[in-house]
């Protein structure tokens, strides 16, 4: 009783060594500035391209119906249209805009001749671009399928002249071709997981990552408070304590850092809209906190240089960037992002909790408990 009231004791001062901190307040200062950053960033007519579109005539129809779907949709491209092609194809190359698309003044004419299959002198559009690459190759996709319906009817308008009705006008195609306007949604999304029975703030592209890199600053926490432990360490802080003890204090040191931190991201994700229920947020907080802590220490005793520690934290936090399903899922990485707390925990949130993602949480805290109590073995007998 007498051991654990003295171990309480020594965790509020060790919070209050951290909140005196200016280092320790910089992290805890991140985190409303992340949220408000992102909020704002998010709010801005902005997106990951910007394409610029250029109508030789104004007075085209179907370019300019294809220009005014594009400019009206909400996406993660921005459209933006330009006087010239010269001005379009100077912002493109002064990396002012990721690519031009030039809509010809026969651009319908042209479409009709290419979709009739006969042989065409100039493509039916014209793009500029500084590079291809996989997100342009995809926003081409995209516009492919805003001429969906024109590129049909013409192919439509092309066998019903040639094998059905050679007299039969465009106008009596469009009656029967046209859809009607105003159609919902051909797709009906239902989430699967956490978010078909949790109400969740709505995200876009800019918003979506927020939880992940509020994740990586309680990660951040807990290792700088086994670092703060080692420096003590090496200041002989410790030295009339016994080396059990020693291995006790360290989830001191890293709880007393995160948990400040833990509680500053509860409350800014509740403030961004994307809290889910309490028991969900506190029980996989909870794994975080201490899949963090056996991590650190496991770390710690793997490779015991506290300045080799400190040298390879920018690499661990840009490691877990791209392995932890915070801004992308790279699959083939799947076995390596196992190996981070903050990758179980964003892989769990908004998954079913059942018997096998619990099964797989206890699994991954008792490897790793596993191996602390192996280390500490060792180095109490070695």
């Amino acid at each position: 009783m007498r051991s654990g009231s003295r171990m309480g004791r020594y965790f509020l001062l060790l919070l209050k060594r951290f909140l005196k901190k200016p280092s320790f307040l910089c992290i805890l200062l991140l985190v409303p500035l992340l949220v408000f950053g992102v909020k704002q960033i998010s709010t801005q007519d902005v997106g990951v391209l910007h394409i610029l579109l250029y109508q030789e005539d104004p007075e085209e129809e179907l370019s300019t119906k294809v220009v005014k779907k594009l400019l009206e949709k909400t996406s993660i491209i921005h459209y933006e249209t330009v006087e010239s092609i010269s001005q379009g194809r100077d912002l493109v190359s002064h990396c002012k805009a990721d690519a031009l698309w030039v809509f010809p003044k026969d651009f319908s004419k042209r479409l009709e001749t290419f979709m009739k299959g006969e042989k065409v002198k100039q493509r039916p559009m014209k793009i500029y671009e500084r590079e291809d690459n996989v997100v342009l190759q995809l926003s081409r996709v995209s516009l492919f399928g805003d001429l969906y319906a024109d590129l049909s009817f013409f192919l439509c308008q092309n066998f019903v002249e040639k094998k059905l009705y050679p007299e039969v006008t465009q106008e009596d195609i469009h009656k029967y071709f046209d859809a009607p306007e105003n159609l919902p949604s051909l797709f009906e999304v239902d989430h699967v997981g956490a978010l078909s029975g949790e109400k969740r703030g709505q995200q876009n592209y800019f918003t979506a990552p927020l939880r992940g890199m509020l994740i990586l600053l309680i990660f951040l926490a807990g290792y700088g408070g086994m670092l703060l432990f080692l420096q003590d360490k090496g200041a002989g802080v410790f030295d009339r304590f016994s080396l059990r003890l020693q291995q006790k204090l360290v989830y001191l040191y890293e709880l007393a850092a995160m948990l400040p931190v833990a509680v500053a991201v509860m409350v800014a994700l509740a403030l961004a809209g994307d809290f889910m229920s309490l028991e969900r947020e506190l029980g996989f907080l909870g794994f975080l906190l201490c899949g963090t802590m056996l991590f650190c220490n496991l770390l710690r005793k793997l490779l015991p240089s506290p300045k080799v520690l400190a040298s390879i934290l920018p690499i661990l936090l840009l490691g877990m960037l791209v392995l932890c399903p915070i801004f992308f899922y790279i699959r083939s990485f799947y076995y390596v992002g196992r190996l981070f707390p903050p990758f179980w925990y964003l892989q769990s949130i908004s998954s079913v909790v059942d018997g096998s993602l619990l099964l797989s949480l206890a699994g991954y805290l008792l490897l790793i408990a596993g191996g602390n109590v192996v280390l500490d073995w060792w180095e109490r007998h070695s």
